[in-house]
């Protein structure tokens, strides 16, 4: 008697609809963790950029233990980041518009780039604009990581970046408070040259409300970094914790076309003032070469915050909604007063 092996030997497999349940259960189980994921990285990301201000600072401060001083912010009109003159630019050629950054260099195990920079660098010593300079010019396009934070990308771009911010200049009148609304900020760039390959940051120094200036009453509210400044630690009368050292600002808007075309070169970038607080929100708003909130506020890519360096050597974040007087108070050294804004966080 023959028997059938047939039914034995049918093989069982999913059924259309059983496979359409299993792709389902799988997509909403990436929905469910790709924010995870994301966040996770995020978070890496934050770190990393905590790291690079930390780094930042501590070399800001081991120059301080060498010199007794901080470095200057930007070699510009002596002494003033506000021009003598009404409507007079920055740009004259007879500054170097060296900003902070290439004077820490050798305290971040970097010598071998400092040495390639042969533009004066000496305070109190003036020259032509630092991309004039052959060697100075190469250097420039070295590019540094721990300059940049992660969480930005600002080499993803086919246009120039700003050679330097420099400070202010204002349209009429002095350099006082009664004319700051006049002022607006002062950036350099060279026209037909390849900024596009130079080495950028993401990280400038303070400079107060709106930098070192003439008048009076503006003088106290000075940042750590001005044009030719010399402040020591001692100067820090509101106290060190309280105190904004450099904090990120990236450019242009992050839907700019492309992303960050226009941000920060580390050679020539100087002090980012408080006078308008932080950037709201990472919205194209159309920034140019001469307008947009990306060029006159701090900003990030992070979610809520503007990582900063604290003059103590802490980095803290500040959310988005601090109130601007207790924004300015942190990035002035001796206005006298004490900072109380819970958007000031923890790390």
């Amino acid at each position: 008697m023959h028997v059938s092996t047939r039914s034995s030997l049918r093989r069982h497999g999913f059924t259309l609809v059983e496979l359409l349940v299993v792709i389902a259960i799988i997509g909403v189980l990436v929905a469910l963790l790709l924010p995870a994921v994301q966040a996770a990285r995020e978070s890496a990301r934050r770190l990393s950029c905590t790291n690079n201000l930390k780094q930042i600072s501590l070399s800001a401060h081991s120059f301080h233990d060498a010199y007794r001083r901080f470095p200057t912010g930007v070699l510009n009109w002596k002494g003033e980041n506000c021009p003598p003159g009404s409507g007079q630019p920055f740009y004259d050629g007879e500054h170097q518009l060296i900003g902070t950054l290439p004077y820490l260099l050798p305290f971040m195990e970097l010598s071998n780039v400092e040495k390639r920079i042969t533009m004066e660098m000496h305070i109190d010593k003036t020259a032509p604009p630092w991309w004039t300079d052959a060697n100075t010019w190469k250097a420039a396009h070295i590019r540094i990581s721990t300059f940049v934070c992660p969480s930005a990308n600002p080499y993803n771009s086919s246009l120039t970046t700003i050679f330097g911010l420099h400070g202010l200049t204002h349209t009429g009148g002095d350099c006082s408070v009664t004319n700051a609304e006049k002022m607006h900020f002062e950036a350099v760039t060279v026209a037909g040259s390849p900024g596009r390959n130079l080495g950028r940051t993401s990280y400038l120094p303070s400079g107060g409300v709106i930098g070192n200036c003439r008048d009076n009453f503006l003088r106290k509210f000075q940042g750590v970094f001005g044009s030719r400044t010399r402040f020591a630690m001692s100067d820090i009368k509101d106290g060190s914790t309280h105190t904004l050292l450099f904090g990120e600002a990236l450019g242009n808007a992050e839907r700019g076309m492309p992303p960050r075309s226009l941000s920060y070169c580390w050679m020539g970038s100087g002090p980012m003032f408080s006078i308008t607080g932080l950037k709201e929100d990472l919205e194209d708003d159309g920034d140019t070469l001469t307008s947009g909130p990306g060029w006159y506020q701090y900003s990030s890519e992070h979610a809520g915050v503007v990582m900063f360096a604290m003059a103590d050597g802490s980095v803290r974040g500040v959310t988005r909604e601090v109130d601007l007087t207790q924004f300015q108070y942190a990035s002035s050294i001796y206005d006298g007063n004490v900072v109380d804004d819970p958007a000031f966080l923890d790390n």
